[in-house]
């Protein structure tokens, strides 16, 4: 059966991340600042220890509640206003952590990822440490 340590790192060498403090808009340009473009930043501590998972969408929401545009009417007011601060710390948009290890196996990983709607999720080590991440494309080509 195909694991995550045989695929993991085809598509993309690196994995995006960036520091519980950094702000929105250096997320922002993480994601659209490399070929291949991420759809996923992980958030980790000093210690490359993932803590949470910003995806493009959350990205989406916050520019379009910036320029004014509405579609999600899930949100409460007051979370909508703390997404417009362009200092917004990328710990206050993340999702929570959701990650692999190299051991799963690419069913596993697929499981994950349509369960948690992201089209990116990151390979950790036993300490929970970011090593890499596994891209949709790289489960598109490898499964039957």
């Amino acid at each position: 059966m195909p694991i995550v340590a045989d695929f993991y790192q085809k598509i993309t060498k690196q994995a995006s991340t960036v520091l519980q403090h950094d702000l929105i808009d250096v997320v922002r340009t993480k994601m659209s600042e490399r070929d291949p473009i991420y759809r996923s930043v992980y958030v980790v501590d000093q210690n490359n220890k993932l803590l949470g998972i910003i995806t493009l969408r959350e990205i989406l929401k916050v520019l379009a509640i910036r320029k004014g545009v509405s579609g999600n009417r899930s949100l409460s007011r007051g979370k909508l206003l703390d997404y417009i601060s362009q200092g917004t710390p990328a710990g206050d948009v993340m999702k929570a952590p959701i990650s692999v290890r190299k051991t799963n196996t690419l069913e596993e990983a697929l499981e994950l990822m349509v369960r948690h709607d992201i089209e990116e999720i990151p390979v950790v080590d036993a300490q929970g440490k970011v090593i890499g991440d596994l891209n949709a494309f790289e489960l598109v080509r490898e499964m039957e």
